[in-house]
């Protein structure tokens, strides 16, 4: 999936709501960053989480975040601008040019249900993180990422077509048995239900709509069928049917 454009301003308004910031703090709480710590947050988006961190590890800490998309590189440096303690890198978390052991912790937000293969993935941050030091890595259980409120057939068409967005819909579910034989241990989740009803530009539901929407018409839905799902959905609001549903995991693991 191309995190550029549309798709990736989308992404940033989302992670601005009150959703993404509870998501962040989870993620702080489980990392416990320390003051001088270097951390990497591997597929950092607009740089929301990379500053939080590096508010925390403060001005003798380091925050590396690295994307794949030009787009969020750009944005992300752009709102990081101000703060010298991050750098922003176009990097894939498959391949890192970075020493061993350099790293006292790494993040990651849904961003490995995207990598091909997850295990390189995983042996990479293993490779860059210090011993006994932590990897906080979120991913989501897609098969209950969920929108009610159109009419059933055409919702169905919708989700159906949004999973091909990704390769790994229940990526969390793997996890633990990928980490272990990646040298991982100490292995915990913990799943963050996110419920609501309100359907405004203040919610994740509204901009992930959107993103649905466009992927959709990518996978061969009409327009006119995505709009006509989007108009559903506002209706269902504006007549109290409406709610948007999704599960993501936070896996916490210790390298050895």
């Amino acid at each position: 999936m191309d995190f550029g454009g549309d798709i990736a301003r989308w992404q940033r308004r989302g992670n601005e709501c009150a959703e993404g910031v509870s998501r962040r703090r989870t993620v702080l709480e489980a990392l416990a960053p320390q003051l001088g710590h270097r951390v990497l947050d591997a597929g950092c988006g607009g740089g929301h989480l990379a500053r939080e961190i590096a508010n925390a590890v403060g001005s003798n800490g380091e925050v590396l975040g690295i994307d794949l998309s030009d787009n969020q590189v750009n944005a992300a440096r752009a709102f990081c601008a101000d703060v010298p303690t991050i750098s922003i890198e176009k990097a894939d978390v498959t391949g890192l040019l970075l020493p061993d052991a350099s790293f006292d912790g790494v993040t990651s937000i849904q961003v490995l249900e995207y990598v091909a293969d997850v295990k390189v993935a995983l042996s990479e941050i293993g490779r860059v993180l210090k011993p006994g030091t932590t990897a906080v890595l979120v991913s989501m259980l897609w098969d209950t990422y969920r929108f009610a409120g159109a009419e059933k057939g055409l919702n169905e068409r919708i989700h159906e077509a949004w999973r091909a967005h990704c390769p790994h819909q229940m990526l969390p579910a793997s996890m633990p048995a990928l980490l272990k034989e990646t040298g991982f241990r100490g292995i915990s989740q913990k799943p963050i239900l996110s419920y609501n009803t309100m359907r405004t530009e203040d919610f994740q539901g509204y901009w992930s709509s959107l993103l649905v929407a466009s992927f959709a018409v990518d996978q061969g839905v009409s327009e006119d069928d995505a709009r006509k799902w989007l108009d559903q959905l506002d209706k269902a609001a504006a007549e109290n049917r409406y709610c948007f549903v999704t599960t993501p995991v936070v896996t916490v693991a210790t390298c050895i």
